[in-house]
C-alpha cells in the first residue's frame, strides 16, 4: 500500500466534496480524495451519498463520482496524481 499526505490541519483552506456511489469503490476513493487533499494542504470534508443510480444520472462511467460544486472531478478509481491535479484546479478557480 502506498503512503499519502497526512491530513491537514484545522487551520488548512476547507474543500467540500460530494461523492455518490457505494460500495468498495467508494471506499478506495474516499481515501484517494484524502491522500490529493492532503498533498496539497488542503482539509477535505466529505458528504456521501450511497446512490450508484443517482452517480449514473449524473454521468458516471467508471465507478463512483466526485462532484466540487457541481462539479466532477472523478469518475472512478483515478490515480491520487489525477485526483490531485482536479483538485487543485478547481480549488485556485474557487478562490479566483
Amino acid at each position: 500500500m502506498s503512503r499519502c499526505a497526512p491530513p491537514a490541519g484545522s487551520d488548512a483552506p476547507e474543500v467540500e466534496v460530494l461523492i455518490i456511489g457505494r460500495g468498495e469503490a467508494a471506499e478506495r476513493l474516499k481515501k484517494r480524495l484524502n491522500c490529493a487533499a492532503g498533498a496539497l494542504g488542503l482539509r477535505l470534508t466529505l458528504e456521501h451519498l450511497r446512490d450508484d443510480v443517482r452517480a449514473a444520472e449524473l454521468g458516471a462511467r467508471r465507478g463512483p463520482l466526485v462532484l466540487l460544486n457541481g462539479i466532477p472531478i472523478a469518475d472512478g478509481a483515478e490515480p491520487v496524481e489525477t485526483i490531485q491535479a482536479r483538485l487543485h484546479l478547481a480549488h485556485e478557480g474557487e478562490e479566483s
